[in-house]
């Protein structure tokens, strides 16, 4: 199995409709890799993997990581996308709800 490194340029579906990217916080708990769907949970305000079984905000999908943020051992900063275009196949965690409601926000999946 080929291992694939993904950086914005894999990430991001059109240089016509660049996304948005602002650094946010992601809060501790695992590592997360690039391309990863992230939830805002509502307390603290910081970012986690969306998870759709969650009930602390995290079951809403804002944005997508756009670096590897090494988080299992304490919070950090890493750069988010917003609205803008995506490459579909390389997003983790997607799933079909998950889609229909980042597309409201200006996501988009190609």
């Amino acid at each position: 199995m080929e291992e694939t490194t993904l950086n914005q340029k894999t990430l991001i579906a059109s240089d016509t409709y660049d996304p948005v990217l602002k650094k946010q916080t992601i809060g501790t708990g695992i590592d997360l890799i690039a391309g990863t769907i992230l939830g805002r949970v509502t307390a603290s305000r910081k970012l986690l993997a969306y998870a759709a079984a969650s009930n602390d905000g995290s079951q809403n999908p804002v944005g997508v990581l756009m670096e590897d943020a090494s988080a299992a051992a304490s919070d950090v900063d890493a750069v988010v996308g917003f609205p803008g275009a995506y490459v579909k196949g390389n997003m983790i965690g997607l799933d079909q709800a998950g889609e229909d409601a980042l597309e409201a926000r200006g996501i988009i999946f190609i």
